[in-house]
């Protein structure tokens, strides 16, 4: 698995500009673009770029999916 450049943000996407992913959301993110043979937002094509971005907002909104690490923190057994 490729390391990600972590001063460079994982989204293009303004909305996303404050989040800090942790680094097992950048591994997990980065196979999926990889399993998905995506290429870099500036590179692509519309629909590569709407993968990407699905990717991120999603993994943004439910960090648990790509870090679950997080998992303990948005399940809380009560």
């Amino acid at each position: 698995m490729t390391h990600t450049d972590m001063t460079k943000p994982l989204s293009t996407n303004p909305k996303l500009a404050d989040w800090v992913s942790s680094e097992q959301q950048i591994q997990t993110i980065t196979a999926a673009r990889e399993l998905w043979d995506l290429v870099p937002e500036e590179e692509g094509d519309k629909t590569n770029k709407s993968c990407i971005n699905l990717l991120n907002v999603y993994s943004h909104i439910r960090p648990e999916i790509t870090d679950p690490s997080n998992w303990q923190t948005t399940h809380r057994s009560g």
